[in-house]
């Protein structure tokens, strides 16, 4: 929908991982890998890593800024259950 709509290519997809199993958002991201032939990351889950290099491979100026080391540093969101928080 985003290329139909406007000038933009879609070069990663980032898919959410709500109500899934680990085992169906593994799935889920080996499918949408494999169908639209993109890089393909649940974000909250496995950080954003994949999308960073999507990005640099893309737009190789960006590249060149990116150190690979400290895209270990980008923490992951941690999400809190409701329970947790009462």
């Amino acid at each position: 929908m985003i290329e139909a709509i406007s000038q933009s290519q879609v070069i990663a997809i980032a898919i959410n991982h709500e109500d899934l199993t680990d085992e169906e958002v593994l799935k889920s991201i080996a499918d949408h890998e494999a169908y639209f032939q993109l890089p393909t990351t649940d974000v909250l889950k496995y950080g954003c890593e994949t999308l960073i290099q999507a990005l640099a491979d893309r737009f190789p100026a960006l590249n060149e800024k990116i150190n690979p080391i400290a895209l270990d540093a980008i923490p992951i969101m941690t999400i809190i259950s409701d329970e947790a928080v009462a």
